[in-house]
């Protein structure tokens, strides 16, 4: 059985990190070669690249990793959803 608060935490997690490391490969790369276009498309608010929209992306990626976490947990439940919150 999963724990929600751990999924949660950890697609959270995963997510702020991967946007960090895309936003550190798009800062060493040409700009041929990475998606700044696909970050504004997904991230309300974020513009290539600022201190401000990386802040705000960050928090942005860790919430929607935190929402997926969370929905992950819910649909993983096999046991007719008489699972409560731990």
């Amino acid at each position: 059985m999963l724990d929600w608060k751990v999924v949660t935490k950890s697609l959270s997690s995963f997510a702020a990190i991967s946007f960090s490391l895309c936003i550190g490969y798009g800062l060493v790369a040409p700009a041929a070669f990475h998606a700044a276009w696909l970050l504004e498309a997904l991230l309300p608010g974020f513009k290539w690249l600022s201190v401000s929209s990386f802040v705000l992306g960050f928090i942005e990626t860790a919430l929607y990793g935190a929402w997926a976490g969370f929905l992950y947990d819910r649909a993983s439940c096999v046991d007719g959803g008489a699972r409560q919150f731990r």
